[in-house]
């Protein structure tokens, strides 16, 4: 064999050789999938909520005069008729007393001081219970009653103080108001909490959350979901890992899920995460995460 078809041989091997490299496919994305289950479960909604005292009353000066004593201190607790502040007017005394058994606030004047008929001397509040005062926007409010639940007081509620912590002690639901407001579309929600520890203070905030019992549906994650001409869709994963785009029909969203209506059933596998990077019939390597592990991050 001559030296030129040696040198021929050589480099046909490694254009072939560079060929087969350049041609090579690479290896299949992994991604997290998730498996739909039919659950029962319960979930929370959290409201903003303002919390007032079952009665808060301002107490003020009938008539001009002195403050000559004050008999009381800011956030002591008075029972009905204990006295409060005594006034001086022309030679004689007004005394003010506790109008009932609850929390003296703030006092903003100092013995001595001069008082105008009218004056606010302090409040005082019944903290026995509070009310917690919250709004439903609409929307969500009428998806909680597709879930037949009623809110008139036979299910308990719960509250987180401002700091994060749970209140101790459930609530009652006690009045929807009739209307939505016309501004935020929203309905207002009154609800009553025990306060025999006196933990809560009447003009404080607490997060509402609001129990929400899901019977055999199907939960699917919304950071699955996207959206194409105002339809909703995911990814199902065939057996052979395969992706292909699957419409389906929402009936609600709650948290970071949606409860599926129709279009989707137990058993699929749902691409999790990253359908704006894929496309159909792409295929994959499947990273499962279990539904419960999603669902614990929620609740």
């Amino acid at each position: 064999m001559n030296k030129t078809l040696v040198l021929l041989i050589v480099v046909c091997f490694l254009h072939a050789s560079c060929k087969e490299k350049i041609t090579q496919v690479s290896p299949p994305d992994i991604l997290a999938i998730t498996q739909l289950k039919a659950i029962d479960t319960s979930l929370f909604r959290s409201y903003a909520a303002d919390i007032q005292a079952i009665r808060n009353v301002e107490i003020r000066n009938s008539v001009a005069g002195f403050l000559k004593k004050i008999y009381v201190d800011e956030g002591q607790l008075v029972k009905k008729g204990q006295l409060l502040f005594q006034i001086e007017h022309k030679q004689s005394y007004t005394n003010i007393t506790a109008p009932f058994n609850g929390m003296i606030n703030l006092i903003p004047f100092k013995a001595g001081s001069l008082l105008n008929e009218g004056d606010l001397l302090t409040t005082a509040s019944d903290v026995s219970a509070v009310y917690c005062y919250f709004k439903i926007p609409e929307i969500e409010y009428l998806n909680f009653l597709k879930t037949k639940r009623t809110l008139n007081g036979e299910s308990n509620i719960y509250l987180l103080l401002s700091n994060g912590t749970a209140y101790g002690y459930p609530g009652k639901m006690e009045m929807v108001a009739h209307e939505f407001d016309e501004n935020d579309g929203s309905i207002m929600f009154q609800a009553r909490f025990p306060n025999d520890d006196l933990v809560l203070h009447h003009g404080t905030t607490g997060i509402i959350q609001l129990p929400m019992n899901i019977d055999s549906s199907l939960l699917l994650p919304q950071k699955s979901v996207f959206k194409i001409q105002d339809k909703n869709y995911v990814f199902v994963v065939g057996k052979d890992n395969v992706l292909k785009m699957v419409s389906f029909e929402p009936q609600m969203g709650f948290l970071t899920f949606f409860l599926v209506k129709s279009g989707l059933r137990a058993g699929d596998r749902i691409l999790y995460d990253g359908a704006q990077d894929v496309k159909e019939g792409m295929k994959i390597r499947p990273l499962f995460i279990s539904m419960d592990s999603l669902l614990s991050r929620s609740i």
